[in-house]
């Protein structure tokens, strides 16, 4: 067992990722199983992993440290020396998994994520890693105290037209359906959402049949649209 500080080195960039383990051979099957299971915690490694093939990575042994006290110090001195963090595989440039990151750190990470788009793959994996996940009564406390204050509407027009296109053509499983079905089983909708129900249904119907709404039908979405204003003021 090899304790100390290492890189895993994409051989065709010249690009690393440093860390530090007490057991590096074990770390290093943790990082690759992680990696071809596309669940890796450094997304730049992932993404150059995904792009190069595991055959472009191997394992560099750094420093050979049993010291505790001083593995932390040498995995710095690796990470600026490599420039493992600005030009390599690191998401932050420090050394030590267990402090906590400073709101500069916490700042620069939120600058990088700002306006990043997931790809259609990413979301299929975030939503197995968290299919059947269990979120504790603490979490759940810290949700809703989060979103006290916050004010669910009316969206803008611009929300409205993304929503909409988000969802247009979009068709919902049998399983969903089922789902959906099974929730409704005894309850019953207030007078309100019925009224609303009936418009929506309306106004679907005329877009189907590509005539004009009746009048009657634009002043009761009016009149619903104004209610549901006035109730939120």
């Amino acid at each position: 067992m090899v304790a100390g500080v290492y890189a895993i080195e994409n051989a065709e960039t010249g690009k690393a990722y440093v860390g530090s383990s007490r057991d590096i051979a074990r770390r290093y099957r943790r990082h690759v199983a992680l990696l071809r299971a596309g669940k890796h915690h450094s997304s730049k490694l992932q993404r150059s992993w995904d792009k190069h093939g595991e055959g472009a990575f191997g394992l560099r042994i750094l420093d050979r440290i049993s010291d505790d006290a001083a593995i932390f110090a040498a995995e710095q001195k690796w990470i600026d020396a490599l420039n493992a963090h600005a030009g390599g595989y690191n998401s932050i440039g420090r050394a030590g998994r267990v402090l906590p990151y400073t709101p500069e750190q916490r700042a620069e990470m939120s600058a990088r994520l700002q306006g990043r788009i997931h790809t259609p793959e990413a979301r299929r994996k975030l939503s197995e890693a968290h299919t059947g996940k269990i979120v504790s009564a603490a979490t759940r406390s810290k949700l809703r105290a989060a979103n006290l204050g916050k004010k669910n509407g009316p969206h803008s027009d611009e929300s409205r037209a993304k929503m909409s296109a988000a969802k247009r053509g979009k068709k919902n499983s049998p399983e969903h359906i089922e789902k959906t079905r099974a929730a409704r089983i005894g309850t019953t909708a207030s007078e309100e959402t019925k009224a609303r129900m009936r418009i929506a249904q309306l106004a679907r119907w005329a877009k189907r049949e590509r005539s004009p709404m009746p009048q009657a039908v634009k002043d009761k979405i009016s009149a619903t649209k104004r209610e549901r204003f006035n109730a939120r003021n």
